[in-house]
């Protein structure tokens, strides 16, 4: 592969990239939440197949970030970058793959990105937002057809959009100065400076994320087939919400593959930390299954979930004749008396080899004290019991 077609590319054609005509808003929005935070590296692995490339642009941006600006950490810049990341044919870039995908909202399609989305949205939420701005983007195409004065509308890929119109002029910008073009101004509240995280050295690129609508307040065309286009803001949905509607709840088992797959990296015996995941109850089959039965973890940290009663029942479970877990971090959950008192009934007959248990900032009563204390008569493997508030 020639690497001026990375390094050096002729035109930015993510400027210019134009998935469609606009759209309506889309039919609903679901709980995002229970998406799992993962390395850039694993993020990618569902993709390999779409974006053959893929660990190969990892591999370029990973090696440019290694110290990354705005308080991100490494995977979080480095995704970004790979959204810049321009290739040849651009229908092989990252973003315009992407943007394809989120375009055509169907559901199916869009699940392997889950994870790559959640990183990303993840990252571009650390960095400022730009609000009451002007930003700048153009088409080499004529779209008076799909844009008319007043018109209202959703975007909901991410647009990368210029901050100076005076940039229209470098050539690597790829805007045509005759023929039939576009020009969009758009005035907006949410735009994110991700100039510093780009794989090309700028100081003018801007994102927009996808769930901006916006209303046409001007339009007019200049001469030699010179058309402008003005849009403001109406409203913005959060983003993280925004692509939360490629889900709904007949697509877990599919969420579930992808979640089962990651958990296959883990060695067994090992340490495995889940904390701050927004893990759910239902990841609790998966991960009693396949990491305390299958891959026997001595220690396991789910803390700062949205686990409830419900899938504690379903640790304790697999903690009957357990041998191998020894330390289990529930803290920061949803867990209440009713699941602690079905807890504490499995560790009072000795059935696990548990011997430090964190529930704290829980919602644990005076009742469910009661029901530890009794155990914890009964129970003599368990040295370390953390209950404080």
């Amino acid at each position: 592969m020639d690497l001026k077609f990375i390094y050096q590319p002729e035109f930015h054609f993510r400027f210019l990239n134009f998935s469609g005509e606009p759209k309506e808003i889309a039919s609903s929005i679901h709980d995002y939440e229970h998406i799992s935070l993962v390395t850039l590296e694993e993020a990618i692995e569902p993709l390999v197949i779409f974006i053959p490339h893929v660990k190969y642009m990892i591999k370029l941006v990973k090696e440019k970030c290694q110290q990354p600006k705005d308080n991100l950490s490494i995977d979080e810049s480095a995704s970004i970058m790979l959204y810049t990341i321009e290739w040849i044919p651009k229908e092989d870039s990252f973003y315009y793959i992407l943007n394809q995908k989120l375009y055509l909202n169907n559901y199916n399609e869009l699940i392997p990105w889950l994870f790559y989305l959640k990183l990303l949205s993840t990252s571009l939420s650390k960095l400022p937002k730009l609000s009451n701005q002007i930003f700048y983007r153009g088409i080499n195409l004529d779209l008076k057809n799909e844009y008319f004065l007043n018109k209202k509308f959703f975007w909901y890929e991410f647009l990368s959009c210029i901050s100076s119109l005076k940039i229209f002029d470098k050539k690597e910008i790829g805007f045509i100065h005759t023929g039939i073009r576009t020009l969009f101004i758009i005035h907006s509240n949410h735009g994110k400076n991700i100039s510093q995280h780009s794989f090309y050295q700028t100081n003018y690129e801007i994102l927009l994320l996808p769930g901006h609508e916006f209303q046409i307040v001007s339009y007019y065309k200049s001469n030699n087939e010179f058309y402008i286009i003005i849009l403001k803001e109406v409203s913005y949905l959060n983003s993280i919400k925004t692509i939360s509607s490629i889900i709904n709840n007949n697509n877990i088992k599919l969420f579930n593959l992808l979640f089962r797959k990651r958990i296959k990296n883990y060695e067994k015996y090992c340490e495995i930390n889940l904390k701050n995941q927004y893990l759910t109850d239902i990841h609790m089959n998966i991960i009693t299954e396949q990491i305390i039965k299958n891959k026997k973890c001595i220690w396991l940290s789910l803390q700062n979930n949205q686990i409830t009663s419900q899938g504690l029942y379903i640790i304790a479970d697999s903690l009957k004749e357990n041998e191998s877990l020894e330390s289990l971090y529930l803290s920061q959950n949803l867990l209440n008396n009713i699941g602690i008192q079905y807890l504490a009934n499995i560790l009072s007959n000795n059935y696990s080899n548990l011997t430090l248990l964190y529930l704290d900032h829980n919602y644990i009563e005076d009742e469910g004290v009661d029901y530890l204390a009794i155990m914890l008569k009964k129970n003599q493997i368990l040295t370390d019991l953390c209950l404080s508030y």
